[in-house]
């Protein structure tokens, strides 16, 4: 809706009576209204992506997680390096210690299992191959 549009509605106006005391024509007001309406926002954020969507604790939890691992192996591009396998071995592994409790811990990191399942996603996600064509 355009602002021009909304001001009238605000005040309870026809686009006559807003002509009339604005010292124009209805044709003018009408005119003005229809090409507002086609006027792209400033800014168009249609069919983007909203990261906001995303819950900050699942976030937070694959930082918690990647800072262990960084700490483990001093080096924090290593996790590049290893099969895809391992990380889903290791996602399977840690969703099945979950599976009754889902706040059970980990007992070498002292995390959730539930935060290394979300990061070995993370890891599988990021070594996806691209489709082919």
């Amino acid at each position: 809706m355009s602002d021009l549009k909304a001001y009238r509605e605000e005040r309870g106006l026809s686009q006559r009576q807003l002509a009339k005391e604005l010292g124009v024509s209805q044709q003018s007001i009408s005119a003005i209204e229809c090409h507002l309406e086609k006027i792209p926002p400033a800014k168009s954020d249609a069919g983007k992506p909203h990261p906001s969507y995303v819950p900050v604790e699942i976030i937070e939890a694959v930082m918690r997680v990647r800072e262990y691992g960084n700490q483990k192996y001093h080096d924090p591009d290593n996790w590049k390096t290893v099969e895809p396998e391992r990380y889903h071995e290791a996602l399977l592994r840690h969703i099945l210690r979950a599976w009754t409790d889902p706040y059970a811990v980990d007992p070498e990191s002292g995390l959730l299992h539930i935060e290394h399942a979300a990061c070995n996603i993370a890891f599988l996600l990021a070594l996806k191959p691209e489709p082919t064509k």
